[in-house]
């Protein structure tokens, strides 16, 4: 009579070969047999057996059990499954479809589903669109870069600006730009979005007091949040 069970697949089991369940009502034992088998409350020996002695003397009684883990098995059954969890992700992926910065997708691939969400990095800058069009990637490290030629792929109708202390004055031919100095970048964008790519947080930050202290609003300045992949 387990005390913890996370689902309990021997229940599955004893449904399959067509065993009589008696089981304690215990954390997801009720949600796996959903109104099949017998629960009981209670790990008190004599409960117990007398619970057996109903199921094993009442013939109709364990025929009626039978009958309720036969129905429980079928919802259990893989194709049934595959369709309520097909259907639970599509309507969540749905939901995240109606948010303009996302896209998602699934495909099958043999006895498996691939569920993709994707961030379009360029669409989540529309917060941004009461500025004047000019976006700067602040740090041209590797993250910078990358992000850089993202937003370049993905919006070329924006001009985009790729901006560095340390290597302005570089042309890079990977990004296909020449970088600038940050205090160029706050001359060129002016009324722009700054869009910090660095993940140290100390450098962040002295990058946006930077940028305070040449006039840019604290309004304009964004954050590139490489784990979650996204402009903040």
């Amino acid at each position: 009579m387990s005390a913890h069970e996370g689902f309990c697949i021997p229940l599955v089991e004893a449904m399959h070969f067509h065993i009589p369940i008696i089981a304690h009502a215990s954390t997801a034992v009720p949600g796996t047999l959903a109104g099949s088998g017998v629960l009981v409350y209670s790990r008190d020996p004599e409960i117990v057996a007398e619970t057996m002695n109903a199921v094993i003397e009442n013939h109709a009684y364990r025929q009626e059990i039978l009958t309720g883990q036969e129905a429980r098995k079928q919802q259990l059954m893989p194709e049934v499954l595959e369709g309520q969890y097909l259907k639970a992700l599509e309507n969540i992926l749905c939901g995240l479809d109606a948010k303009t910065d996302k896209e998602s997708f699934h495909e099958r691939k043999e006895d498996a589903y691939q569920f993709s969400l994707v961030h379009n990095l360029f669409a989540q800058m529309d917060k941004f669109s009461k500025y004047n069009g000019k976006f700067v990637v602040y740090g041209a490290g590797t993250v910078g870069m990358k992000l850089y030629k993202v937003l370049k792929k993905d919006g070329p109708e924006k001009e985009l600006l790729l901006c560095d202390s340390y290597k302005a004055g570089n042309y890079d031919a990977e990004a296909g730009c020449r970088i600038i100095s940050p205090e160029e970048a706050v001359k060129l964008a002016k009324e722009g979005t700054f869009i910090i790519s660095v993940q140290d947080k100390k450098v962040m930050l002295e990058m946006a007091a930077f940028l305070l202290g040449h006039g840019i609003k604290k309004e304009q300045i964004a954050l590139y949040d490489r784990l979650n992949n996204q402009i903040l």
